[in-house]
């Protein structure tokens, strides 16, 4: 009885020390947590912090907006640090054109869809891809990209705003279509934005979660039954609201290992590099994007931008890393451009030359001039 006695008192003391130190080493940013700081190891479940601002009652006011069909976009006539400027509809436009409040045409020859690659994060407007390829084509063009969004986002702010146009091309980086599979964004970093998502069935598809959930409403407990499908069209999801109850969740050395058991589970291939469900959801969307441009007599064209993760990826590789979408894109008929080789080799003779040597993300002043250039060859 005393070998077992001291065997128990033994093991709960190392428990105790293991608890001591997880919990020495687990850093909060935001509403997430991370062992040792480290983004890839998030702590599950994740614990909000519900006195933050993050949970006030959304704005209409400033330049990004909660969007009730979207989950974000931008507001009317708004502004943000003097770089980024917006219309009456929310589109990103010139400090002039904001400053006169002037409209835009009422028809465009191209709009330009997508994220933040196509918004133009980092640079001002006339360093832009859309706005360069307005002024090297001479046609009217329009820039409709938001940060943040997945394919599914761009496509339908684009179907439910209709702007006139000849051509569409939606500008998309690997991540997009893994922002797609989700209903939250960045959950697993502590994201507490919705989104909606596509939901396909034998009769076509349905779009979850609009209007979207705020994050108060995301974040509020119990869940409302509209919060739980949300939680549950999370990509991974495991039931992570159910166990927000459980017992363990209050040690953190139980939170890291079942933590580290979620984070195996999690870790795929980015879905545009494999052939799988994911992909082929991901082709799905794009092919409702084909039929509704056939439909609307407009051009759809896929431009597929490259940054540092797809970058890397063709450097693990050694291939081009876009050949498997290209595919799928070549099999729904949309016409695609794909300048990987291109923005590989200017990379590497000079990052600062495609990525912005500052922000380290986005597109550089360069970068940008390459794509419209690129892009104008091959319209």
């Amino acid at each position: 009885m005393k070998t077992v006695k001291h065997i128990l008192i033994i093991l709960l003391i190392t428990w105790g020390l293991a608890e001591v130190a997880v919990r020495i080493f687990v850093v909060r940013k935001g509403h997430a947590e991370y062992f040792a700081g480290k983004a890839w190891r998030y702590m599950l479940p994740v614990k909000y912090d519900h006195s933050s601002a993050d949970f006030n009652p959304p704005t209409n006011n400033g330049y990004r907006v909660y969007d009730s069909l979207l989950g974000w976009s931008h507001g009317s006539w708004q502004s943000d640090d003097s770089l980024y400027f917006s219309d009456a509809l929310g589109f990103r436009c010139s400090k002039d054109r904001f400053q006169q409040k002037q409209d835009g045409p009422e028809r465009y020859d191209i709009v330009c869809i997508g994220n933040s690659f196509t918004h133009g994060d980092a640079v001002a407007y006339e360093d832009t891809w859309p706005h360069l390829l307005s002024q090297q084509t001479g046609r009217s063009v329009l820039n409709m990209g938001v940060g943040g969004y997945g394919i599914d986002q761009a496509i339908l702010r684009f179907m439910h705003r209709r702007p006139a146009c000849d051509t569409v091309i939606l500008g998309m980086v690997s991540n997009d279509l893994d922002r797609s599979l989700t209903s939250v964004y960045n959950y697993y970093q502590g994201g507490i934005k919705t989104k909606p998502k596509f939901k396909f069935n034998d009769s076509g598809y349905v779009v979850l979660n609009q209007p979207c959930l705020t994050p108060a409403e995301l974040v509020q407990r119990p869940a409302s039954s509209k919060a739980i499908e949300v939680y549950q069209e999370i990509d991974g999801y495991n039931d992570y609201l159910g166990k927000e109850t459980k017992w363990w969740v209050h040690l953190q050395s139980m939170r890291l290992l079942f933590s580290s058991i979620e984070q195996m589970k999690h870790r795929k291939p980015s879905a545009y590099l494999s052939d799988d469900d994911r992909l082929r959801y991901c082709v799905s969307i794009l092919d409702v994007f084909g039929k509704y441009c056939k439909q609307q007599e407009i051009v759809p064209i896929v431009l597929l931008i490259d940054n540092v993760n797809s970058i890397n990826d063709r450097e693990k590789s050694g291939q081009n890393t876009w050949t498997l979408l290209s595919s799928k894109l070549d099999s729904i008929g949309i016409k695609h451009m794909n300048g990987q080789d291109e923005a590989l080799a200017i990379y590497r003779r000079k990052p600062a030359d495609l990525i912005h040597p500052e922000e380290q993300v986005h597109y550089s002043p360069a970068g940008h001039r390459f794509l419209a250039a690129f892009i104008q060859q091959r319209l």
